[in-house]
This record gives C-alpha cells, sequence and structure tokens, in this order.
C-alpha cells in the first residue's frame, strides 16, 4: 500500500482541469500537424510516458489499441483519443503538465 497521501475530491477535480487546459492544445497539435495521427509515434510516445521501470518500454498492440479505443488494425489516432488516454492514466503525485510536454517535446527529436 503507498504511503502517498490520496489526492481525492475538489483537489483531483483542479488538477486535472489545469492538467488538461495545459496539454490540450500541444497534443493536438502534435498530432495533427506534425505527425498526423501516425499510430507508431503516438505508442512511442506512450510508452515513454510510462512511470518507472516500464519508462520506454513498448507498450503491447492489444492495450494500446484498449488504451486508445482502436480497433486492432488501426494505424492512426485522433488527438482527442490520445488526450483521453493520457489523461486517464496521470499520476497527480508524479506527473505535471512541464513533465508531459517535455516527453512530447523530446518525441520531435526522436
Amino acid at each position: 500500500m503507498s504511503t502517498a497521501k490520496k489526492i481525492t475530491g475538489g483537489k483531483l477535480v483542479k488538477y486535472v482541469k489545469a492538467m488538461h487546459k495545459d496539454i490540450s492544445l500541444p497534443i493536438e497539435e502534435w498530432v495533427d500537424k506534425k505527425i498526423q495521427g501516425d499510430l507508431a509515434k503516438i505508442a512511442k510516445f506512450l510508452a515513454d510516458l510510462q512511470p518507472g521501470e516500464d519508462k520506454g518500454k513498448p507498450i503491447p498492440q492489444q492495450k494500446l489499441c484498449v488504451m486508445l479505443k482502436l480497433t486492432p488494425s488501426a494505424t492512426k489516432c485522433s488527438w482527442q483519443l490520445l488526450l483521453e488516454a493520457v489523461e486517464a492514466n496521470l499520476d497527480p503525485h508524479v506527473d505535471t503538465a512541464e513533465s508531459v510536454l517535455a516527453i512530447l517535446k523530446e518525441q520531435d527529436t526522436s
């Protein structure tokens, strides 16, 4: 059991709203303008967002499709589905808009 203090109620809602405000436009621009929804590039971004020892490890295709609500044969993903998946997997104790956007920016150089 984690000894970290749980973030609930109003604080959690505030955190989610602030994150949404800060990461929505950069994710939209990256997906639509830079990578045109390329699922392979989105998969790498999500792999790099994983915590701890899993950071950078490929996410199995089936799990990726479930996270993004895609069919198994999909090759593209909308920014809205990516944003939804990112927001659903945020950890308020670890993730900040700055940390998510830094990983997003790294995708442009890799």
